[in-house]
């Protein structure tokens, strides 16, 4: 999730609060007790009547390595630039 998705245009979208309302979020406590502390997902997903599920046990299982560190990276300079400003461009 970035800051963007979090910005009016977005959050006002019609499309965007439309699928907002067909979205629920909820514990699975039998993933919350496997996997303590971490980002478990079962992820349902019923469209036209029929209903796909996938259990995503933790996100570094999806990411390899080195993209997970990219991403991370990215995100961190995303949120801490305004604050600190970007080493990149020389506004540290």
């Amino acid at each position: 999730m970035r800051l963007a998705a979090f910005e009016p245009p977005r959050l006002n979208d019609g499309a965007t609060r439309e699928l907002m309302e067909k979205v629920s979020v909820s514990v699975d406590p039998e993933l919350d007790a496997t996997f303590p502390r971490q980002r478990a997902a079962r992820v349902a997903i019923t469209a036209r009547g029929r209903r796909e599920e996938l259990v995503q046990p933790t996100r570094k299982a999806i990411l390899t390595f080195r993209s997970a560190i990219r991403k991370l990276e990215e995100k961190f300079m995303e949120l801490a630039a305004p604050v600190i400003g970007n080493p990149a461009r020389g506004h540290c």
